[in-house]
């Protein structure tokens, strides 16, 4: 069944069907991450995303908060596109907490923040209702940019609830 599926052809982005399927998967989006903002799909990476969420959410600078490859590579982005980004490093396996998120925001004063939920290169999941809490009480005007990569779907993430600027995946 699933080799027939393939063998069809594709769904060029110009054509009626790609706008009809589109439209049956952002409500299906939304739903999951009990959310009624904006969904974007994107035909590139999860670093593409990190990149355009870079470009159109950081002004200036960036904490970017970093426990393993692709926290490293978030902060990368930030920093190769021209942001004052501020690593905060972690040891690998150990995720972020508020009071981390919070020790590091009282020293710097930025636009941003970029955080992997969970870390997919060592499985070290941040908590991320702690720190969008802690956002919404103390830094509502520094935007929260998550890449949600390894656990959206995975994990419940009541993205309204939240807060989060731009979740990513």
């Amino acid at each position: 069944e699933v080799l027939a599926e393939l063998s069809r052809p594709m769904v060029g982005h110009r054509f009626p069907e790609c706008s009809e399927l589109i439209a049956a998967i952002v409500p299906k989006v939304q739903e999951m991450l009990y959310t009624e903002n904006m969904i974007f799909l994107g035909t590139c990476s999860g670093t593409g995303m990190m990149e355009a969420a870079v470009r159109n959410c950081v002004r200036e600078s960036c904490v970017s908060f970093i426990n393993g490859a692709f926290s490293k590579r978030f902060y990368q982005i930030a920093a190769s596109n021209g942001k004052q980004a501020i690593p905060v490093e972690i040891p690998l396996g150990h995720g972020f907490n508020a009071e981390l998120v919070d020790q590091a925001l009282s020293q710097h004063k930025v636009d941003a923040v970029t955080l992997v939920h969970n870390e997919t290169s060592n499985a070290a999941m941040s908590d991320i209702y702690g720190i969008a809490g802690l956002m919404k009480e103390k830094y509502p005007d520094v935007s929260l940019l998550v890449d949600m990569v390894s656990s959206m779907g995975g994990v419940k993430l009541e993205i309204d609830k939240l807060g989060v600027d731009v979740a990513l995946a």
